[in-house]
């Protein structure tokens, strides 16, 4: 039990620490890499909602490029 405890805490103490890492070092996207988060996006929205959203992903790539 104990030996799941010190787990646990380590895993909380590397969790704070990636947290505060990501806040001193924030990840800066490209625009390659916010079209292909949109990408995923859409075909995970399409799957899981059996809704196509390609009118408003072409809407947000038009803005990202004419930016």
């Amino acid at each position: 039990m104990s030996e799941l405890l010190h787990q646990l805490a380590q895993e909380t103490a590397r969790g704070i620490e990636r947290q505060r890492e990501e806040e001193l070092n924030p990840k800066i996207y490209t625009k390659t890499d916010l079209l292909d988060l949109l990408d995923m996006f859409e075909d995970e929205y399409y799957l899981d909602n059996h809704v196509s959203i390609e009118s408003t992903i072409k809407r947000i790539k038009e803005r990202i490029s004419d930016s």
